[in-house]
């Protein structure tokens, strides 16, 4: 009787031990981690706008609808993502995180690719947005961080002249005019008769550049229906801002 006592106070003292253990490691786990606050997290519509006559005129809010982001969390040194929220207003105001140096991303959806359903980098009314913050998760402490996502994209509308309209009234059927926009590094949109939309361009570098070409299709002296293209005008390098996303520039394609 005596040595089973023995045994079962043995056996009571290692489950005591690890009771200890795990309760240890459970408190060194929540020791090792952090929280992450946003303070604010939002959409920078402020765009500066160009007139016709490409000289900076104003900068005011666009009038877009509400936009959603996209928000990532990444561990920097493992790559793994750690927390994902398809819609900002999904994500909670602090987030508990392990330990570590991590990434934030919020951006539109179509930010670092093509347009939904389009292959190439421009479109109507789509404009993209995009902020990306490096952080630090210390034990026990909060970080606090701000997360506004500005414009990548340069907004570009075309404009025709009382002049030009003069000209080219288009009054007979099969008559008409467009304006095709080309950027260097994000393709092409055609501007047709009375399209009054803004077209937005992926901004690939600091020196892209953008061009436009005028095409006519009118009757000719045989009354025979013609399509006249011009020749592709490059926007001066004076008349763009220096830092060519976030802005709004009208063309205004003049009567010759």
């Amino acid at each position: 009787m005596k040595r089973a006592n023995k045994y079962y106070i043995i056996g009571l003292a290692i489950l005591a031990l690890v009771a200890i253990s795990c309760n240890t490691k459970k408190q060194e786990q929540i020791q090792q981690t952090g929280v992450l606050k946003i303070s604010t997290l939002n959409v920078d519509t402020n765009v500066e706008v160009f007139g016709k006559s490409n000289t900076p005129n104003s900068v005011t809010k666009s009038s877009e609808a509400p936009h959603i982001l996209n928000i990532t969390i990444t561990n920097k040194v493992s790559g793994e993502v750690v927390e994902y929220y398809e819609n900002q207003t999904y994500m909670p105001s602090t987030v508990v995180l392990n330990v570590g140096s991590y990434n934030v991303e919020a951006k539109t959806a179509n930010i670092d690719g093509q347009l939904p359903g389009d292959d190439s980098k421009v479109g109507f009314d789509q404009p993209r947005y995009y902020c990306s913050y490096d952080f630090e998760i210390r034990e026990g402490q909060i970080e606090t961080i701000s997360l506004i996502a500005k414009r990548q994209t340069a907004g570009v509308s075309v404009a025709y002249s009382a002049l030009f309209k003069d000209v080219y009234p288009c009054l007979r059927e099969g008559e008409t005019y467009q304006t095709t926009i080309f950027s260097s590094g994000s393709g092409s949109i055609v501007f047709s008769k009375g399209e009054s939309r803004v077209a937005h361009f992926v901004v690939d570098s600091d020196d892209m550049t953008l061009e436009y070409q005028l095409s006519i299709t009118r009757y000719n002296e045989n009354d025979e229906l013609t399509t006249y293209v011009g020749s592709r005008t490059s926007l001066p390098v004076e008349h763009l801002p220096a830092k060519i996303a976030n802005y709004n520039l009208t063309i205004e394609i003049l009567g010759q």
